[in-house]
């Protein structure tokens, strides 16, 4: 068996090496082909890196004007109850009645944002780079008034 599979892929071997063309020149011209296109490619990096450099100086002077913005902004752009259905409904429930976690209506504003801030038990606290003192009091009065 083991002679079989030996003389199998020896003759296999031989057919492949048969196979080639014998056209070296053409080797040499695509290679020239390739050197052309790897020097086009090296500049369009170049020119790619310097757009990206430009694009994340453009992103962080957009994200600095947004800041400022955010914090001239006022509390009734903040949707508590879009918030809540993203970050909260997982585990309270779609209705906020409980699931996992807790019923949070009804709860007082002050328990609401204790929880929020602290994260008890597995819950995630939330900074206020997550969400506002002021967006926070909306919340906890989008859930009080439940």
């Amino acid at each position: 068996m083991k002679k079989f599979f030996m003389f199998f892929i020896l003759s296999f071997v031989l057919v492949l090496g048969a196979c080639d063309n014998g056209d070296d020149d053409a080797d040499t011209t695509d290679d020239a082909e390739e050197d052309a296109d790897t020097e086009e490619v090296v500049d369009e990096e170049e020119a790619t890196e310097e757009e990206a450099t430009e694009d994340e100086e453009a992103e962080e002077d957009a994200t600095e004007e947004e800041e400022e913005a955010d914090d001239s902004a006022s509390t009734s752009d903040f949707d508590a109850e879009e918030f809540a259905r993203t970050n909260c409904a997982a585990c309270h429930g779609q209705d906020f009645t409980g699931g996992m976690g807790p019923d949070l209506t009804g709860l007082d504003e002050g328990t609401i944002t204790d929880a929020v801030r602290e994260g008890p038990g597995p819950m995630p606290s939330y900074s206020e780079d997550q969400i506002s003192d002021e967006d926070l009091d909306v919340l906890a009065g989008f859930f009080s008034e439940m």
